[in-house]
């Protein structure tokens, strides 16, 4: 059988993918705003304290939860000689600074991969719609800490306004200067986009907008079809 991937992203009415969650055994991971990884192999593996999470076994899903920070999803398709492989990763603007996606791409390099066969796709995530402006408003030393760390990246790329971030244009940035060539964003602003059918509804948890305590899943998993 071909394997097939297949990639969710939760909502407000729907944090947890049923498609997920009602069909597998996840594993168990703790977030922390790092950058470490874990490689899962088992259903219901325990991972630790991570921010990431590969996985090449069909039917184990990986996922990520989040409420305002960035999920991103990596997979490669199956080749002739390799199985498929998929990956999750936890971005908000310390994991973004920090480094943890070219992390993540470090580790599956050393095993051979190259970023031009893979695809990336930002799931939503405060400040990432064209339409909002001031949804993620940071101070003058984050955003210092942002100019020095990307100092070859133009400011425009990270900034809607002088002090509100765009984090998902400049994860983008980075997927391609690590030699990504197919990457997708859904462009969907955590804080303020609103409900397809109900427009007085927010779409997605959002923390600047509802406190601790809320949370959406983005999760990828291969499957044999």
């Amino acid at each position: 059988m071909k394997p097939t991937i297949r990639h969710y992203f939760g909502d407000l009415e729907n944090p947890k993918p049923a498609e997920i969650f009602d069909k597998y055994e996840m594993p168990r991971w703790k977030q922390v705003h790092g950058t470490d990884l874990a490689w899962v192999n088992q259903p219901n593996q325990e991972c630790g304290q991570v921010d990431a999470l590969i996985c090449e076994t069909p039917g184990i899903p990986i996922a990520v939860v989040t409420a305002d920070c960035m999920p991103i999803l990596l997979y490669r398709e199956a080749k002739a000689t390799r199985g498929a492989i998929v990956a999750a990763i936890h971005a908000g603007w310390r994991g973004l600074l920090n480094g943890i996606v070219p992390r993540v791409w470090s580790e599956l390099s050393a095993r051979g991969e190259h970023a031009a066969e893979w695809n990336a796709i930002i799931g939503p995530c405060i400040g990432s719609s064209p339409d909002c402006t001031d949804c993620y408003p940071v101070g003058d030393e984050l955003l210092r800490s942002f100019s020095e760390q990307f100092v070859k990246t133009p400011r425009e790329i990270f900034l809607k306004k002088s002090n509100s971030l765009n984090i998902s244009a400049l994860q983008q940035w980075v997927l391609r200067d690590l030699g990504f060539k197919r990457i997708t964003s859904c462009a969907l602003c955590t804080k303020c986009a609103k409900h397809a059918v109900i427009p007085s509804k927010f779409r997605f948890h959002s923390y600047r907008r509802e406190g601790a305590g809320v949370r959406q899943y983005s999760a990828i998993v291969i499957e044999n079809t």
